[in-house]
């Protein structure tokens, strides 16, 4: 019944504090966000709503929350990180003064006996602690950089902790807990796009600082290994920790300071892509809430499956980060330096290493659980733990010498699917042939090393083919390219679309398709808009704004190409004639286009 109140207490109190808050804008235009060139919004907007979320928060708490040792510190820890931001948002702080107050904060709240607890040194759950809210506190200030975005997934997660919590009926203090949710609900409904205010970083620090700290008190506050302590809360907060590291490493590569602004964060990414704003928030909200469901699933296994799950997690997670980095961002957004002497080639490579080290790894322990039913007895543990140096360097040399990281995974066919089932058969070989020479294969299962190529096999050709199929297929035009209309009949603009989403170096975008037949009802094709009329040619030059124009003449009758040249002329827009589908001509529009620009 607490909990209920606590939850409906605490909306309302915010919903009526952020209205409040909007009201004002006029009478203190100094809570206004203007826009600027680092920040996404194009109106100026209020940004003080973290006010009413921590007053909503603290009003339903006090009135429905226990006084006990544990919820003191979240409040007192939460009022200095909010103090910290209100002064922010009015003045802006240095970002090593907000990290120097976050760690202060931080560090009182293990002074205050409130850490991770685990069978290691208590200075090392100490430490651990300290780095996790201070690194929660600036993933939510980062990841508030769209509309409904970070309220959206802080709502998520405490779904998700909520359902952990009950499934392994643990003790969260679900009053103080729901006061959270309620007050960030109030600010939501008002936050979602387009906002009608923002939540500052007095509402973001504020955010990220008190769900940091009810992640430590979740249902792995007690348990001894490392992994259990850890892995839960890095799923459910997967998507602010995965953008904020996204963000750290690639301002850090380019020479840029991480506590700037800017317009390089994973929503921002896939607006690049083409994708609208408001789906692109969905998509992040919809991935939180996939990653919540795996750490709810993690509840119902055991250590070794944690360890599995946690391993391809962590390996998808590094595919669709190298996946981000390629997104073309304004050269505004890079430093002309760089701040590793290495190019972006060779940090391409390091990461590609670093995802076949996980898939290698968990391949390896895989193998072992499905040899041994899913239960490893003390000798084959040792073993397995003996053996996996030797499997890990011995695969990874293979895969140098022969070649494997010559090429691009974007641009992977058939023959490199064929390199990379010969390259892991070799190197399974290899490490036979080593565990003989060394140990005469002696206790080693021969059924292991054929399922371990065959699980490894599985695991790089699945996650080169999902970089490639998300670059092909969800995303298959450069956002920047030469706009291109292409007008042809009987889907003859398949072939052509095909080649260009298969060369994408040509830089072409085709934005709009007219297709010479009155019986197409349908109004898209591969997200392209798609018109039956050549009529409409003029006002979809205009709406689109058209670059070039690609004319199709192949099964096109005399009459009709007629009018499609005169309509070209008249709008006065440069066009390519392709007689046939032939292979050369997807270079040829690029270069009539190059010549046009």
């Amino acid at each position: 019944m607490n909990t209920a109140l606590s939850f409906f207490l605490a909306f309302l109190v915010s919903g009526i504090g952020t209205k409040l808050i909007i009201l004002m804008k006029h009478r203190f235009p100094w809570i206004l966000r203007n826009p600027t060139q680092d920040r996404w919004h194009t109106r100026a907007t209020p940004s003080m709503g973290g006010i009413a979320i921590f007053i909503g928060f603290t009003v339903a708490s006090l009135l429905f929350g226990t006084f006990s040792s544990i919820w003191k510190p979240i409040l007192l820890g939460a009022l200095l990180v909010f103090v910290t931001g209100v002064v922010d948002d009015l003045k802006p702080l240095p970002a090593y003064i907000k990290l120097l107050i976050q760690i202060a904060v931080s560090s009182l709240m293990v002074v205050m006996n409130f850490h991770f607890i685990g069978s290691y040194h208590p200075i090392f759950y100490f430490a651990v602690t300290i780095l996790w809210i201070v690194f929660m506190t600036n993933a939510f200030n980062l990841m508030d950089n769209m509309d409904g975005l970070a309220s959206g997934i802080a709502l998520i997660a405490i779904l998700f902790m909520f359902l952990i919590d009950r499934i392994t009926e643990r003790t969260l203090p679900l009053p103080i807990l729901f006061a959270l949710a309620g007050a960030i609900m109030g600010f939501f409904i008002f936050n979602t796009p387009p906002a009608k205010i923002f939540m500052g970083d007095s509402g973001s620090m504020f955010i990220g600082f008190s769900l940091g700290c009810f992640s430590i008190l979740g249902t792995w506050q007690s348990t001894t290994h490392l992994l259990l302590i850890l892995v839960v809360p890095l799923l459910v907060f997967a998507v602010p920790i995965f953008d904020t590291t996204l963000v750290t490493v690639l301002r850090r590569f380019y020479g840029r300071p991480i506590s700037q602004g800017g317009r390089d964060h994973t929503s921002h990414r896939l607006v690049h892509l083409g994708i609208s704003e408001k789906r692109s928030v969905l998509i992040l909200w919809g991935t939180a809430v996939i990653f919540g469901l795996i750490a709810t699933l993690t509840q119902l296994l055991d250590i070794a499956s944690w360890g599995i799950l946690f391993g391809v997690v962590l390996a998808l997670a590094l595919t669709l980060g190298m996946f981000f980095a390629d997104i073309e961002q304004n050269s505004d957004q890079r430093s002309n330096r760089y701040l590793f002497p290495i190019n972006l080639f060779f940090q391409r490579r390091l990461a590609e290493v670093a995802l076949d080290s996980i898939l290698i790894t968990v391949a390896y322990v895989l193998a072992y659980l499905l040899r041994h039913d899913w239960h490893l007895d003390f000798y084959y543990r040792e073993q397995l733990i003996m053996s996996l140096p030797i499997i890990l360097a011995t695969k990874l040399l293979t895969f140098l010498s022969l070649g494997l990281y010559r090429g691009y995974w974007k641009y992977i066919d058939f023959e490199g699917v064929l390199k990379i089932v010969k390259i892991t058969f070799i190197s399974s070989i290899t490490v036979v042939v080593i565990l003989t020479f060394f140990y005469r294969f002696e206790g080693f299962s021969r059924t292991l090393f054929v399922i371990d190529f065959i699980v490894l096999l599985v695991f790089m050709m699945g996650l080169r083919a999902i970089l490639r199929w998300a670059r092909e297929r969800l995303f298959p035009f450069p956002y920047n390219g030469a706009r291109l209309l292409l007008i042809g009949t009987n889907q003859q603009y398949k072939t052509l679309l095909n080649d260009i989403r298969s060369n994408r170096q040509w830089n072409l975008h085709p934005v709009a398709i007219i297709e010479l037949n009155p019986k197409v009802t349908r109004q898209r094709f591969m997200e392209i808009e798609l018109w039956n009329k050549l009529e409409d040619l003029t006002q979809i030059a205009v709406d689109f704004d058209i670059e070039h124009i690609v004319i199709i003449e192949e099964q096109m009758g005399n009459q009709e190409f007629n009018e499609c040249i005169k309509q070209c002329k008249v709008i006065n827009i440069p066009y390519t004639v392709i007689q046939s589908l032939e292979r050369s001509f997807v270079r040829r529009v690029h270069t009539s286009v190059a010549c046009h620009r």
